[in-house]
């Protein structure tokens, strides 16, 4: 067979395979199509010859799918799609592909005909390192146009190169007409805008919660908000369109380094976040600190050398290790039901999905475009802002720990102050009745012998010594009455009201309706000591006609206080909660003491009409307050 008619073949077979290929019809009412179902490829371990271009055109195969799948290769990428001007208008096109760093982006067109199409018609080259203003089309991505006649015909291959630090990259290849991909590009860019708004919010809420806290565990949440920033402008090509050069904030190595920083950040802030160290063996929690720190020593080398491809390997593998070993961790933690385990997966689980669907966008999955590129930005605004309340629920959490321990600390404060009081009440007691009390005995057995040998004539001193020997027993009696525990509250506080009414002229009584409930001797013994205080006060300041003590035993708390109907004198006690006022005595200090001792809720009222101090105690350690039932405070009068 001749060359002439293996020529034959060739071009015929040439045109059959190009006549074969589905064509894209540009309709006047045409804005956008993904090109699923008319593109072809062809992959190549070199760069081809522009002029050779047109001869391979048949060793094409089809694309089912607009998205590219780079994988890890460094090969030549050559995809080809045929357009056809339906309209009677000159048509704007703009090719649109979604992937900055490409270390070669070229479309070529040419001339399309029944049976050759093999006249270049137009070049446009761009890629990363080309600045915006001289690529094709002024935009922070790669874009090209393309300007059809009425009735034209062309067919247009694009060639494209990814950098091979980006390990593995997709593509979503998208025609639009010129309109139509503005106002896309403006809505982009606005819903960029957005996310950039909510990064840097986000970031002044963890920074101000760390200046606050001095937490390390905001520390990271600051860095990985700022190296998602970092990466997010690397890819997206912005600072191309912040700098007239950008230099290395434009390089891939740039966005490498921010995704290892990122995930050691992210990580540590998780491993913190779920207090790993708290429940996991000690391996565990040094194997996860280890990772991380080789991941950022990686991010170091990789600034250091942004050409040297090991370490993108290593920083690969390390990513690989990271989330098996993460998803191992919030597993423990969920198993340990930790609820900042539940924050985590609440805010994981729309970036996983979109990690998912990209993972299988182009071979299991058709394209869209809003899934493919936009959905990113509210997922990762989601994510931070939920960790983000994340943060605020354990803020509130440890304030209301640290709140617990303070309180606690203050309670056994009061409890170690009330027992030296107490034991120095006790030992003040017993000194007085037995050497005290013992040598005012000797007196007046010596002073009633001397008396009656001299004819009455001591008899003024024999009865001063018997009111000291009963004004000593009384003032035993008040500093620890005889036998308490075994008496218990309510009768040792009839024998105070008793001892008050016989002493004084104002009518002092003691109400309590209900049955008796024995309580622990802490709670007896303080109780006791604030109402004695408090009937003290009123006897001395109020200048009552009648006081009246009242203890009632509700189910949840003990109800006690002390009502006088005098002149409303007496400096009035603040609700519960509030410390005294500096001009308060020691034995109103000492109530309010006692009383936040018992964590009890205390309440006063007065007027010119009297006085009403009551105080709600509950019966167990830390207790809420309870209301008054029926509504109303109780009242003696």
């Amino acid at each position: 067979m001749s060359i002439r008619v293996w020529i034959l073949l060739v071009v015929l077979g040439m045109g059959s395979s190009l006549s074969a290929q589905p064509v894209l019809r540009i309709e006047p009412d045409f804005t956008e199509s993904f090109l699923a179902g008319y593109l072809t490829r062809l992959d190549s371990s070199h760069a081809l010859s522009i002029r050779k271009l047109p001869r391979l055109f048949d060793q094409f195969r089809p694309v089912d799918e607009a998205v590219v799948n780079y994988r890890t290769d460094t090969r030549d990428h050559y995809l080809l799609f045929r357009l056809d001007n339906m309209g009677t208008q000159p048509r704007r096109l703009v090719l649109n592909l979604q992937q900055h760093f490409f270390e070669k982006a070229d479309l070529f067109l040419f001339a399309h005909s029944a049976n050759r199409s093999d006249t270049l018609l137009s070049q446009q080259n761009s890629n990363w390192q080309l600045p915006i203003i001289k690529r094709p089309l002024p935009y922070r991505l790669h874009n090209f146009l393309i300007e059809l006649a009425p009735g034209q015909k062309v067919t247009a291959v694009l060639h494209t190169k990814v950098d091979p630090r980006q390990q593995r990259s997709k593509a979503l290849i998208a025609l639009y007409d010129e309109r139509n991909f503005l106002r896309y590009d403006a809505n982009e860019l606005l819903m960029q805008g957005l996310l950039y708004g909510a990064i840097g919010l986000v970031f002044c809420f963890g920074l101000a919660f760390l200046f606050v806290t001095r937490k390390v565990i905001y520390g990271f949440y600051c860095l990985y908000t700022v190296a998602q920033l970092g990466y997010i402008l690397n890819i997206n090509g912005i600072y191309g369109h912040l700098f007239d050069n950008p230099g290395w904030l434009a390089n891939p190595a740039f966005g490498s380094v921010m995704v290892l920083l990122s995930t050691a950040c992210h990580g540590s802030f998780y491993l913190r976040f779920i207090c790993l160290n708290e429940y996991a063996p000690p391996w565990l929690w040094n194997l996860m600190n280890g990772l991380l720190a080789v991941m950022l020593i990686l991010s170091g080398w990789v600034a250091l050398q942004p050409d040297n491809s090991p370490p993108y390997q290593l920083a690969t593998y390390c990513n690989y290790a990271y989330l098996i070993l993460i998803i191992g961790c919030l597993g423990l933690g969920a198993t340990r039901r930790r609820n900042e385990v539940l924050i985590i997966a609440l805010a994981l689980a729309p970036m996983a999905f979109l990690w998912g669907y990209y993972s299988l966008t182009g071979r299991f999955l058709p394209s869209n475009r809003f899934m493919f590129v936009s959905a990113f930005y509210p997922v990762l605004v989601f994510e931070m802002i939920t960790l983000g309340v994340g943060l605020i629920l354990r803020f509130n959490a440890n304030q209301r720990r640290t709140l617990l321990e303070l309180n606690e600390v203050s309670r056994n404060s009061a409890r170690q102050v009330i027992q030296a009081q107490e034991d120095e009440r006790t030992k003040i007691a017993a000194n007085l009745h037995d050497d005290l009390g013992g040598t005012l005995a000797a007196l007046q057995g010596e002073l009633s012998m001397q008396n009656e040998r001299h004819n009455e004539q001591l008899q003024t001193a024999l009865d001063l010594t018997r009111r000291a020997s009963h004004d000593l027993r009384l003032i035993a009696h008040h500093l620890m009455p005889s036998t308490f525990t075994q008496i218990g509250l309510r009768q040792a506080l009839q024998e105070a009201v008793d001892l008050a009414d016989q002493q004084s002229t104002t009518r002092v009584l003691l109400i309590s309706p209900s049955p008796e409930r024995r309580l622990s001797p802490e709670l007896e013994i303080n109780t006791y000591r604030i109402l004695r205080e408090l009937l003290t006060n009123a006897l001395r300041h109020a200048q009552a006609s009648r006081i009246i003590v009242q203890l009632i035993f509700y189910p949840q708390f003990l109800y006690a206080s002390v009502e006088d109907n005098g002149n409303g004198a007496l400096p009035p006690l603040q609700t519960n909660g509030q410390k005294p006022d500096s001009r308060t005595g020691m034995g109103l200090k000492n109530v309010y003491l006692r009383a936040s001792f018992l964590g009890a809720t205390v309440n006063s009222e007065s007027s010119s009409t009297g006085t009403l101090i009551a105080l709600e105690i509950p019966y167990d350690t830390f207790p809420a307050p309870h209301p008054y039932p029926a509504g109303r405070r109780p009242s003696a009068f």
